[in-house]
């Protein structure tokens, strides 16, 4: 496919492997990245001086024929659109189009292409791409466009008179496997309009792509401010798979030719690393044109650097006498992996890139990183903090230091060998950060009150208890209950402590007939409640009232909840803050975990059935429990830091 001109010349442009670069290919070659000032992204990315560097993006394209809009009125196809274009941008916060700059254009290999009806039209593109949608509570977010139509949340369109509006899509199925396209532009929301709906930009591998072809020749483009190799490099590139390895970073560094690495006469597919400082014949896999190992020779320092491909699923004792420079990790591997290999690190002081699609969640390693990049922050990955590990420098066992004390759990597992899990958090806050003392306030006889109750039997029965402030909107969580095997009479009882006219959201499942006897649990409930006459009280004004079970409705409003410290949990309620410290999403990120013997969420649930009815059936309890210490005034005597809204905590998730 023939592209534009101005990206003909970026292979000469970045001929890394020329010490001479001729002035035109070097403005090419600036041009295409020095698209703004400040930098873009990807600039700002590659200079950083940080030990681990981190792209969280999505493997997402769009057909070529997909019409980009443009800032002028006019569209063009994704596929000739140049660096420079003025494209149609979404801001977030004014929620309004604005201009922004194409910064890059890339092609990607063959995908199957998948089409998407909404309003405006549609959306053809591979099912992982990203639009930007809206939860009910109005929070913008960019997801998965297969995970927008299964669980039918407006996405962001723009109607006929060029102004944001929305529209539910419904999924039409796949239509071809072809080339595809993405491209990368410099607004800090990264979400532009291409055929009528907004859609997220892309390039997360491209950067670390550059970084790594710099490091090991040593030559590196004048704006370039970050860390520099003074000698060769032994660096290991690594992906999911032997066969994803060599269809991405190999393809990006060497071209898409195995038998001729480093050379290709295909405009838009140059190698990062020209042929000529390729030193031998680079050893193979038994893979089909996957590399093994490749010798580069390091310009200035006339020595040689080595990368070696690697996946996710190496033998990790193979780590234990490695030690390297670098580390470009395609893809998230496995936390053991990752571990390891920071720990290899340690003494030489190295660099990890990693370029991944967060599409589990915010999974320990993500929170990590997330928790540990703020201004000034240390992300260099390392767990070495012997006091007797002489050989490294002491201001990296200082940084290490800084670094694993906001995370407890991950230095645990390398000095008392917990494990930690490896799956999307739903809730990616820290535990600190949800919970209450007791001892800094008592809880006011003046706020409301109210229950939820998931039933089921060797399935537990849980339950959980909140107080609610009207006035600041701030919901306390003070009790928890759980047991399995149990008849209903005795959660009945149990529940009465907690006062006699506590209301309670029940499981609407609940609702369904047994199986075993024929009748109602709920209306067994509802009988021991109110007796026999039952009936004759409005069914929104019982004991137990059905709750809402809108699984994805409770996720956000719980989430932006726990963002905004508007959902407090005690802090000696350990059942529910460990439910909360593993609520993980299924590998399908549109549900959570399947739940194990060992790995309970009734309590979670029964928490969202509260959150979702509080403000519609929370009220004054008319009898305390004695155990529960209370005062009597308006506003709660309580410590500053958990108000809510905390400056820096309103972030996505998605």
């Amino acid at each position: 496919m023939v592209r534009h001109d101005n990206l003909s010349g970026i292979a000469s442009g970045l001929e890394l492997a020329n010490v001479a670069l001729q002035q035109e290919a070097r403005d090419a070659f600036l041009s295409m990245f020095v698209a703004k000032d400040p930098y873009p992204p990807q600039l700002e990315w590659c200079n950083s001086n940080k030990h681990i560097k981190v792209i969280f993006g999505a493997n997402q394209c769009l057909r070529g024929d997909s019409q980009v809009h443009l800032w002028d009125g006019t569209k063009t196809a994704i596929q000739h659109i140049i660096p420079g274009d003025i494209v149609k941008a979404f801001a977030f916060e004014s929620k309004s189009f604005v201009p922004s700059r194409v910064n890059a254009v890339f092609e990607n290999d063959n995908h199957m292409v998948h089409r998407f009806k909404h309003a405006s039209g549609y959306l053809e593109c591979t099912k992982s791409h990203k639009i930007c949608v809206v939860y009910p509570s109005g929070r913008h977010a960019m997801i998965r466009v297969l995970r927008a139509c299964k669980n039918q949340l407006p996405a962001v369109v723009m109607n006929a008179n060029g102004a944001p509006s929305y529209s539910r899509l419904s999924y039409e199925g796949p239509i071809l496997v072809e080339p595809t396209f993405d491209i990368n532009i410099d607004h800090e929301d990264h979400a532009f309009v291409c055929d009528g709906i907004v859609v997220s930009n892309s390039g997360k591998s491209h950067a670390a792509a550059y970084n790594i072809a710099w490091d090991a020749t040593g030559l590196y483009p004048d704006w370039y401010t970050g860390p520099k190799t003074a000698r060769g490099i032994n660096c290991w590139v690594m992906g999911d798979t032997a066969e994803n390895t060599r269809d991405a970073p190999q393809k990006k560094l060497f071209g898409p030719d195995p038998k001729k690495p480093g050379w290709t006469d295909q405009p838009g597919k140059e190698a990062l690393i020209n042929q000529k400082y390729i030193i031998g014949t680079p050893s193979m896999k038994s893979v089909s044109g996957a590399m093994d190992t490749v010798r580069i020779k390091h310009i200035p320092s006339d020595t040689t650097s080595v990368i070696t491909f690697k996946t996710h699923g190496m033998d990790i004792q193979s780590l234990a006498s490695w030690s390297g420079d670098r580390v470009w990790i395609d893809e998230e591997a496995p936390k053991e992996i990752l571990d390891e290999i920071i720990a290899r690190m340690t003494t030489t002081n190295g660099y990890v890139y990693i370029t991944e699609c967060p599409q589990h969640g915010i999974t320990p390693i993500v929170k990590f990183i997330q928790d540990n990049s703020e201004p000034g922050g240390d992300v260099f990955l390392t767990y070495i903090t012997d006091e007797d590990a002489k050989h490294i420098a002491p201001e990296v066992r200082e940084r290490n230091r800084r670094l694993w004390a906001s995370d407890p759990a991950m230095f645990a597992a390398r000095t008392q060998g917990r494990a930690t899990s490896n799956s999307g958090l739903i809730f990616p806050f820290p535990n600190q950060d949800i919970i209450y003392d007791p001892n800094d306030f008592r809880i006011s006889t003046r706020w409301k009150y109210l229950g939820g109750l998931d039933v089921g039997w060797r399935h537990p029965t849980a339950a959980c208890a909140c107080a609610w402030d009207p006035q600041s909107d701030v919901i306390f969580v003070y009790a928890t209950y759980e047991k399995a095997e149990t008849e209903y009479f005795y959660h009945h009882a149990h529940l009465q402590s907690w006062g006699p006219n506590m209301t309670f959201m029940i499981d609407p499942a609940s609702g369904q007939v047994n199986q075993g006897d024929g009748t109602k649990i709920l209306e067994k409930y509802w009988k021991l409640a109110h007796g026999e006459n039952y009936l004759d009280i409005d069914e929104n004004k019982r004991k137990y009232i059905k709750a809402d079970n809108s699984f994805h409705t409770g996720m956000d409003s719980m989430w932006h909840r726990f963002n905004t410290r508007r959902l407090l949990i005690r802090k000696d309620l350990r059942d529910l803050i460990g439910q909360y410290a593993s609520y993980e999403w299924n590998k399908d990120g549109d549900g959570p975990r399947k739940e194990t013997p060992t790995v309970r969420y009734d309590i979670i649930t029964a928490m969202r059935y509260m959150v979702m009815g509080v403000q519609d059936y929370a009220h004054r309890l008319d009898d305390i429990p004695p155990w529960l210490e209370m005062g009597d005034w308006d506003e709660p005597v309580v410590e500053p830091s958990w108000r809510p809204y905390r400056a820096g905590r309103d972030q996505d998730a998605e």
